[in-house]
């Protein structure tokens, strides 16, 4: 059995992208979020939304 963290998406915006589009080219077809503040405050979980929504219809 795997562990979450070996299929956890983290990383910086780009990375985030990057890792989302390679599992696209995979052929996965649907994504589910579960958003963790990095930082301990809100900012990260608003960049975080804001980055998906930003990929909603190009990925």
């Amino acid at each position: 059995m795997r562990a979450p963290g070996d299929i956890a998406i983290v990383g910086s915006e780009a990375a985030v992208e990057t890792q989302l589009r390679h599992l696209s080219e995979l052929g996965a077809t649907d994504f589910l979020a579960t958003i963790f503040p990095a930082d301990g405050s809100q900012s990260s979980v608003t960049r975080t939304r804001a980055l998906l929504q930003g990929l909603v219809g190009r990925i």
